[in-house]
């Protein structure tokens, strides 16, 4: 579900409709998806070891961020 603010902004959920999985699918095979900039987040970092990057493979910045967001 995605979520969206509504009546005295409070969050409410609504369905994703097929247009939002279409911009999904699309943003994953966009071009401009390589020209986002990305750094190594390598192991002697401190928030490589204590967020668990390294564990859960969130080795490079450009990992933190979904296709749709990055583009």
């Amino acid at each position: 579900m995605e979520e969206v603010q509504g009546e005295n902004r409070r969050q409410v959920e609504q369905p994703v409709s097929s247009l939002d999985w279409r911009n999904i699918v699309n943003a994953q095979s966009d071009p401009r998806l390589g020209d986002i900039p990305s750094l190594p987040i390598e192991p002697h970092r401190e928030m490589y070891g204590r967020s668990g990057l390294g564990k859960s493979g969130m080795t490079e910045t450009a990992m933190f961020f979904s296709a749709r967001n990055a583009i």
